[in-house]
């Protein structure tokens, strides 16, 4: 007995089909061409990278020299700082002085180049009573001793050099570099009390 719906009879049609590896491959779309004009703007681009990494350097160059600059600055200003202060003190201890057998503070002299200099030893006198004896200088040491805080402190003395060296007016006007007050040494010697330095005497 014949069935009521036979199959069609067409081999060309298969009844199960099975996807083919080709349906599993990966699409890709291909990159398109490098033109001239796309190469081109790839330079360009680079180049403004380079100019951008050029110009960030120069700034941290620039800032590397600010800060060397500002450094030096400070050291510069601490140095004046310092020099400030020393000569502060020397003059608050000069200024207080009665016993003109104790030593005088020497001040420091700061230079526009930043550096600070001290007087020199050899040719600063001990005491109030060595520095007021150079108002009549004797000794060929006692001139060079005033020539040289003259020249040391920058001293206006009038005519100073020509050969009729005023000592007694350039002693006067270093004293007031130095804030030394004569008046308080001669109060002190009216007292009869004047001794070598005893500690803690001033």
């Amino acid at each position: 007995m014949a069935s009521k719906n036979p199959l069609p009879e067409n081999p060309s049609i298969p009844l199960h089909t099975k996807p083919s590896a080709q349906a599993q491959t990966p699409i890709t779309l291909p990159l398109p061409p490098l033109t001239t004009t796309t190469t081109a703007a790839l330079h360009d681009s680079l180049n403004e990278a380079k100019d951008t990494l050029t110009e960030v350097m120069d700034l941290v160059y620039e800032s590397r020299d600010i800060n060397d600059e500002v450094k030096a600055l400070l050291a510069e200003v601490s140095r004046e700082t310092r020099a400030a202060a020393q000569n502060t003190a020397a003059l608050l201890r000069n200024q207080g002085l009665r016993n003109p057998a104790l030593p005088i503070a020497p001040l420091v002299v700061y230079r526009s180049g930043g550096s600070v200099a001290a007087p020199d030893a050899a040719l600063w006198p001990r005491d109030a009573d060595e520095f007021y004896a150079l108002r009549d200088p004797q000794t060929e040491r006692q001139r060079s001793m005033v020539g040289y805080l003259v020249g040391f402190y920058g001293v206006d003395v009038p005519r100073w050099g020509e050969g009729m060296e005023d000592y007694e007016l350039a002693v006067d006007l270093v004293e007031n570099v130095l804030g030394l007050q004569e008046d308080r040494f001669i109060a002190y010697r009216a007292t009869g009390t004047k001794t070598r330095p005893r500690l803690g005497a001033v």
